[in-house]
């Protein structure tokens, strides 16, 4: 007999729209209920202005799907897939000028792969590489200016190379 832990994302959410102000919106233990019901539809948040703000799905209360959303003058903020109320795949994150602010692959709420931050003007802020959401392999990060700031190895949780950070104590003296 084979067993496996997989996680069920193959889910049919009604076509209902409900705004997050709704008065039967209500969250309890983790769960949005709609109508005395756990909520499954899109729920939509506004800015006062009436423009969107975020989209999210869920299913059975639960965010489930696609989560996306907008800064008020229309850009793209953020998108994040959600499977059974927690984030798992890619995720994806952008100032407000356009430019990419993070990218990241997550399966089950933990980083998998590799995960790169840019500064406001696009340089590259770090690149860091994670296995079951810790620090595994290479890590990198960048100054504003562009020089190195961090560059190291993290191998069975141990930090191999220049951290970036300094030492409270003294080394010398060990």
């Amino acid at each position: 007999m084979i067993g496996s832990c997989q996680v069920r994302n193959s889910v049919t959410i009604p076509d209902v729209s409900v705004a997050a102000t709704h008065k039967a919106l209500k969250r309890q233990g983790g769960k949005w209920f709609y109508q005395n019901k756990p909520f499954s539809g899109t729920l939509v948040e506004h800015y006062t202005t009436g423009k969107v703000k975020s989209k999210s799905t869920y299913y059975q209360g639960e965010k489930h799907g696609v989560y996306k959303g907008w800064y008020a003058g229309g850009q793209r903020w953020f998108e994040r897939t959600y499977i059974q109320g927690r984030k798992h795949g890619k995720q994806q994150i952008w100032w407000q000028n356009g430019q990419l602010k993070l990218t990241a692959n997550i399966y089950n709420d933990m980083y998998e792969g590799s995960v790169k931050q840019w500064y406001f003007n696009g340089r590259l802020y770090r690149d860091f590489n994670y296995k079951k959401g810790k620090e595994e392999g290479h890590q990198r990060m960048w100054k504003t200016d562009g020089r190195i700031r961090a560059n190291y190895v993290v191998k069975d949780g141990r930090q191999y190379g220049l951290t970036g950070v300094k030492n409270c104590k003294s080394v010398a003296s060990k």
